[in-house]
């Protein structure tokens, strides 16, 4: 058994969701303390022992039971900070701008938490792990003052967390294996200008103890699990990307990933088999454009990579350390201006950038329609418009089929030509894919209605893997 305990020395914890920052993260994600370990290693010397523990815990395929207090939010006030890396100059000299910076904190009904892994063996990591974590002085926000320490007994207090994804009410970060050396290589960054914070992509599903287990929904070959970004112009007369610029947004992502990628890359990142296109699950760039609401307006505010379900975590490791690169170099879209791809932030946009909001996870939903428009793979055959929507309809439950996670989910399918989502745009002002004779793909906007709920990324047709094809499940229909 391996237990870590925290104390939050100051009764309080600040530290913010990084899917919504006006909230607190709590309970502390394991992911989070396993980089308050990592940052304690890189900042005192890196001790080969300390290093040989870490990949030891990160390799855990369990992830940790969680034993945490409640806890009461309290209100988020905006603070107007320096900025490290920027400097300007003044009248009176060199000053720093001030930027605001909001910073959740919450109370805390106890301050002891325990992360407990019951069939660890530490065994030789043990006393590694124990003066690591005698090092940690903060979990989250400076403020946040901890002290941790390592036992090999169960402590008093039961988990009141339990790692289950079929009865999961939420998904945890955690870490696994290569993160330690992603989070090496950026904290090793050599000036602090560029040090990127580093994110952890991926997560786990935890239940409260006591909740009764539901079945799980059926999925699609893809991780519902997304790696979201938020897209913020750096230069361009746009405020946004309208969603018709999708082809020109996924092309230059997969084009700037596959140059940090470089040689040998891996048929599932580079979604080719040798000179042909792989027939294999593999990498699919999605935008993320405001749609949905009342008074939404079509604009990309983010995009998202979505993963297959068997990808390997060395695989996962080098698209990580490829996206914290594009990260940092930003897009060039010619026209269309310069543009970056960062974390997540609360905001306006901060619902259109959680990935739930495009795969249901983890209950499901029945009904989704297109963002951007299903491309047929063929020729239509058809000799009237009856015929042709029958033809099309036939095709998105043979795209159905070759997704779905398991055999067996029945569709319904209704075309039409424009999106039932307030704000995409209607088929014909997206641009044609071409396919590789100089001929045109035909497209068009599609409802499904499943007989079960089934969670996303729901991707159909030929342009699935470059943005095209992208269902959101309908409001109304969500189970």
């Amino acid at each position: 058994m391996l237990t870590l305990g925290i104390r939050y020395l100051t009764g309080c914890v600040v530290a913010s969701d990084v899917a919504d920052r006006s909230h607190v993260e709590w309970p502390p994600h394991p992911g989070r303390v396993f980089m308050a370990l990592a940052a304690a290693h890189f900042q005192t010397g890196e001790d080969p022992a300390e290093r040989v523990a870490l990949e030891w815990l990160e390799e855990q395929i369990a992830a940790p039971q969680i034993s945490a207090p409640g806890h009461f939010e309290r209100p988020v006030v905006t603070h107007y900070v320096p900025v490290n890396d920027k400097l300007r100059e003044s009248a009176s000299g060199v000053t720093r701008e001030r930027q605001p910076r909001t910073f959740a904190r919450a109370w805390l009904e106890n301050e002891v938490v325990y992360l407990i892994w019951p069939d660890a063996e530490p065994g030789t990591h043990f006393s590694a792990l124990e003066s690591l974590c005698g090092k940690v002085t903060r979990i989250g926000h400076s403020s946040s003052l901890v002290q941790m320490w390592a036992s090999e007994e169960a402590p008093g207090e039961p988990a009141n967390w339990l790692p289950d994804e079929d009865r999961a009410t939420e998904h945890f970060r955690v870490p696994g294996p290569g993160v330690l050396r992603y989070l090496g290589r950026q904290f090793n960054q050599v000036q602090m200008s560029t040090r990127l914070r580093p994110e952890l992509s991926l997560s786990h599903g935890y239940a409260p103890r006591g909740v009764e287990p539901k079945q799980a929904a059926m999925g699609t070959v893809f991780d519902p699990r997304l790696l979201v970004f938020g897209l913020r112009r750096r230069k361009s007369q746009y405020r946004y990307l309208d969603l018709a610029a999708t082809l020109r947004l996924t092309g230059r992502i997969r084009e700037a990933l596959l140059d940090h990628l470089a040689t040998d890359i891996p048929e599932v990142l580079s979604g080719h088999s040798g000179q042909a296109a792989s027939d294999r699950p593999h990498i699919a760039i999605l935008p993320l454009p405001f749609v949905g609401r009342e008074h939404a307006h079509g604009g990309i505010l983010g995009a998202a990579i979505a993963l297959p379900r068997d990808i390997e975590a060395g695989d996962r490791e080098r698209l990580l350390l490829a996206l914290a690169a594009l990260g940092k170099e930003g897009l060039k879209l010619g026209p269309l201006g310069e543009w970056l791809l960062e974390s997540p932030e609360a905001g306006p946009a901060r619902d259109t950038l959680r990935d739930r909001v495009w795969t249901a996870a983890p209950g499901g939903a029945r009904q989704w329609a297109t963002v951007t428009p299903y491309v047929l793979d063929r020729h239509s055959k058809a000799k009237d418009r009856v015929a042709y929507e029958r033809e099309l309809a036939d095709a998105v439950r043979t795209s159905w089929e070759r997704v779905q996670q398991s055999a067996g989910v029945k569709v319904d399918v209704a075309i039409t030509p424009v999106s039932a989502h307030v704000g995409a745009p209607a088929s014909h002002e997206f641009p044609r894919l071409a396919r590789k004779d100089g001929s045109e793909c035909r497209h068009t906007h599609a409802i499904l209605i499943f007989d079960r709920p089934v969670t996303g990324p729901v991707l159909l047709g030929a342009g699935r893997f470059r943005g095209y094809g992208l269902f959101r499940p309908l409001y109304g229909g969500m189970e």
